[in-house]
Order: structure tokens, then C-alpha cells, then sequence
């Protein structure tokens, strides 16, 4: 609900009222603020704002085809929505079926469960372990109906995602690695302190693998200033060596520390004099400054945030939905 008050807000400054009036928010001393300039600094929050909109309308149109087709299907017979759907998965949940779903899903040594926001894991032979089988069933039985209707029905959702903007940042702080003359460009903005970010690592490394002969990989990060991770990536990168840093100090499961840079350093055998130095340098301190600043003017503020093309990607803290997105750019070249 708060994205739509945050979008009927921002829509109310950039709405169709006389020139003057729309564009000029307010003066300093004569100097105009104007919803141009306001609008630059919000675009990413805008968009974030309009792709919830989407979801949710999305959401709600798949919801109204499933009743629709279910009701046509059920009306040939001549009974409710409601009972054709309870008989098609009746049908279908026997304990011979049960049985076969969870082997199929490799499910017969535990069954994960979410509770207070938490996975949970308990026996196949539980009442609890039978009870969350039977919802994940008939969840799975009900989506495959609901697929094999909306084909007969000849279903087709026009409804698309707002345009991702396009953000300027040609003066952005960025190593780059893969194929560095490919268009194509993946930007990954990240944060060693950030919990997502690590879970992402390894299945990141894979992308890069697959895609490296294709992409020209960017990575930069947002953190403050006295970052000893960031610091010690920058540090290497006086010696070539920032992404084995980088992909280092990102796959560590603890806490990252001096002591830990050092050693990761020594391990890729860095000029432990020069790497000392750099480490420590005002010159680093200040990139990293000006680096925070520059991604904070450009409405980036949180991680991980990616791009294609400086294209900001919305709910892609799933790998798939980042493949799925570079397999569209590479088709599109």
C-alpha cells in the first residue's frame, strides 16, 4: 500500500497543471527546484514504485482467469467452480500419490516448511510432514489445471511491466571483467556487510561462467568509507588482483576483518609492502567517498542492485530472473 500513496504523490508533482506551476517546487533565493530535477532523483524509487503497481494488477488478473476458466470448465458439466476443483484434486492426493510426489521431489528424508519467517524442516512420516506434502500437492495439482485451462481457453495476458529507466553512470567506480567488448553490460551493485549479497555469490560465479564469453561483467559497491572490505578490494586492484579479492571477501561466512584481508592478500600473493599502503591511502578512503555519493545522486541506495545496459532489473535476487534477463539482451543485440 505504500508504493501506491508514494506514487499518487509523485504523479500529483509531474500532473498536467499549467507550465509554471508544474514544473517549479520551489525557489532558494530566486534558484528553482523543479520537478525535472526532483523526478531524476527519484526515478529508480518511481520505478520500484510502478513495478509493484504492476505485480499487483498482475496478480489480480491471474486470479480472475483462474475463476473464469475453472467456471467454464466446470459449467460443461454442470457443477460449481468450487467442486470441480475440490474432485480434479481429490482424485489426485491418494496416499499412493503422496507417496510418489515426495520421492519424485526427493521429500522422504524431511519436509521443509516456513513458520515465523523461518525454514523448518520435519519427517515424512509426521502429521506435520503429511499435512505440508498434501498443501504442496494440491498446490502443484492446482497450478498444472489451471496451465492445461488457460491453454485450452486459448488464454492471453497483455498486461506489461513498466520500461526500466535508464541511469547515467558513466562516472561510476566499476571493475570490469568477461568479454570487456561485448554491448552488452551487467552491472552489480553490492555491499560486503550485505546478507543477500553473499547468499547470491556462488550462483553470481556461475553466471559469470556461463555468460563470460558474451557479457562484459561491472561490479561496484555502495558501503561507507571506512569499509575494510571495499578498501582492500581497491588495494588489490593497484596489483590486478580486485576480483580474486573481491570473490574472496564475498564467499567469507564471517565477519570481515583486518586480519582476514591480510591473509586472503598474502594467498594471492600480493606485494604485502604495497598492499599495506594502498590499503591505508586517503586516495582509496576518498574514492570509495565519492563513489556513495555519486550512486546516493542517482537514487541508488540499496543491495544488491543490478542493470543491463545501465537498465535498473526489478526482483532480481533471483538468479533466473537475471539469466532470463541477459538472454534477452544477448537475443536483442
Amino acid at each position: 500500500m505504500k508504493y501506491i500513496y508514494v506514487l499518487i504523490v509523485i504523479i500529483s508533482l509531474l500532473s498536467c497543471k499549467p507550465r509554471r506551476q508544474q514544473h517549479v517546487l520551489a525557489t532558494i533565493d530566486g534558484e528553482e527546484i523543479t520537478s525535472e530535477s526532483i523526478g531524476k532523483a527519484i526515478e529508480p524509487q518511481l520505478y520500484d514504485c510502478m513495478y509493484e503497481i504492476y505485480k499487483l494488477r498482475k496478480t489480480a488478473t491471474e486470479v480472475v482467469i483462474s475463476r473464469m476458466v475453472l467456471e467454464r470448465e466446470a459449467a460443461q458439466i454442470g457443477i460449481s467452480a468450487d467442486s470441480f476443483l475440490n474432485s480434479y484434486i481429490g482424485r489426485r492426493t491418494t496416499s499412493a500419490d503422496i507417496l510418489q510426489y515426495a520421492e519424485r521431489e526427493h521429500l522422504t528424508r524431511g519436509i521443509p516448511y516456513v513458520e515465523d519467517g523461518i525454514y523448518h524442516y520435519t519427517s515424512y512420516d509426521s502429521p506435520k510432514g503429511q499435512a505440508e506434502l498434501l498443501k504442496t500437492l494440491k498446490q502443484q495439482l492446482q497450478k498444472q489445471l489451471i496451465d492445461s485451462l488457460k491453454e485450452k481457453y486459448n488464454v492471453r495476458i497483455t498486461i506489461k511491466p513498466p520500461v526500466s529507466p535508464r541511469l547515467n553512470l558513466d562516472s561510476l567506480m566499476y571493475f570490469e571483467r568477461g568479454n570487456l567488448q561485448s554491448p552488452i553490460k551487467f552491472t552489480e551493485i553490492t555491499d560486503y556487510n550485505c546478507s543477500v549479497c553473499r547468499s547470491m555469490q556462488v550462483a553470481l560465479e556461475q553466471l559469470f561462467e556461463d555468460y563470460s564469453d558474451k557479457v562484459c561483467f561491472r561490479y561496484s559497491s555502495i558501503i561507507d568509507e571506512g569499509s575494510i572490505a571495499l578498501r582492500a578490494v581497491l588495494a588489490a586492484s593497484e596489483q590486478d588482483k580486485e576480483w580474486q579479492m573481491r570473490d574472496a571477501l564475498m564467499r567469507e561466512q564471517y565477519f570481515v576483518d583486518s586480519a582476514m584481508v591480510f591473509r586472503v592478500a598474502m594467498n594471492l600473493d600480493l606485494d604485502m609492502d604495497a598492499f599495506s599502503a594502498d590499503f591505508s591511502s586517503e586516495e582509496v578512503k576518498n574514492t570509495i567517498a565519492l563513489n556513495n555519493e555519486y550512486l546516493h545522486r542517482k537514487g541508488i541506495y540499496s543491495t544488491p542492485t543490478f542493470l543491463i545496459n545501465n537498465h535498473l532489473l526489478h526482483d532480481a535476487t533471483d538468479v533466473s530472473v537475471l539469466r532470463s534477463e541477459l538472454e534477452r539482451a544477448i537475443s536483442e543485440k
